[in-house]
């Protein structure tokens, strides 16, 4: 089982894509890093320190897309057991941008906290509130600062199943054999994903993956004028070779993953709009894309 995958570096790039019912292509290509830090690790308390920088370079024939986006985050998800209950939190400051200028709306803090009740054997539930300061799509009602109740269900009736959910998420793990893993989420309102992990070698591990993707930013004044967001979104389907290469003889030492990866997309839409006055400045829908990526990381706890 994989437990930790940091740090970690990738390059991904698309093939020059035609727009629908355009003269028009687009053409793009992005590297990310992350890495995270172990504070606390043991059995009654947990403390992990997580951080990530991503930078994507866009490009099409008219030149009306932002040239790049930039993004960064530092996080902390923590655990800790008193008596019966447990308290779960995390906290996420993140900025997504064009990169020109910096303004207020391009930087969010997600945070949430809830305590983990028992409830049986198999069952536990997560009651937690939940705050975001990150801009609203669309105008209108915004919850915009304004903590949210939530509460989470989690059934596990063995080590190899696990099924969480939610008002706003669900995600299941499922390890039916040794070489095998199987993993699906669903996220309000940003839509699912299904993940199958095989390892059909010690040295190797074949990742099938189908989802949607959604990701969006925030531009800046000297260029698109106040109050604007670009959203990238679409369906993929691919997979993944990834080449491991232990780094000890130990069980449980720490691997370096080579990985290849390559996905068909679908459904690739790039709209950029004003999101208080729901005022749409264009749109693009691309045709069906291909896209590769290399990746480089280390595993832990990997069996």
């Amino acid at each position: 089982m994989e437990l930790a995958r940091a740090p970690g570096v990738r390059y991904l790039f698309g093939l020059e894509t035609p727009v629908i019912g355009k003269d028009d292509a687009i053409r793009w290509q992005g590297i990310d890093g992350s890495a995270g830090v172990p504070l606390l690790t043991g059995p009654q308390r947990s403390l992990i320190i997580t951080g990530r920088v991503r930078y994507l370079g866009l490009d099409n024939r008219r030149n009306t897309l932002p040239p790049r986006l930039v993004a960064g985050s530092l996080g902390a998800f923590g655990s800790f057991a008193i008596g019966e209950v447990t308290l779960k939190s995390f906290v996420n400051f993140s900025l997504k941008s064009d990169g020109d200028t910096a303004t207020w709306d391009a930087f969010s803090l997600i945070a949430s906290v809830g305590v983990e009740v028992p409830i049986d054997d198999e069952w536990s539930a997560t009651p937690s509130l939940f705050f975001s300061t990150a801009v609203r799509d669309t105008g209108g009602l915004s919850l915009r600062y304004i903590p949210l109740p939530d509460v989470t269900f989690a059934w596990k009736p063995s080590d190899s199943f696990e099924l969480e959910f939610g008002l706003r998420s669900a995600k299941l793990r499922w390890d039916p054999a040794e070489w095998l893993t199987v993993e699906a989420g669903y996220t309000f309102p940003f839509g699912g994903s299904l993940r199958i992990s095989e390892r059909p070698a010690k040295w190797l591990r074949v990742i099938q993956f189908f989802g949607q993707y959604t990701d969006r930013y925030v531009l800046q004044k000297e260029r698109w004028g106040s109050n604007h967001l670009i959203r990238i979104e679409g369906f993929a389907g691919g997979i993944t070779h990834e080449f491991l290469l232990p780094l000890g003889n130990e069980p449980g030492a720490p691997v370096l993953a080579f990985g290849l990866t390559y996905a068909f997309a679908v459904g690739g839409k790039i709209r950029i709009w004003n999101y208080v006055d729901d005022d749409e400045l264009f749109e693009l829908k691309a045709r069906p894309a291909h896209n590769f990526g290399l990746s480089i990381s280390l595993v832990f706890g990997s069996r």
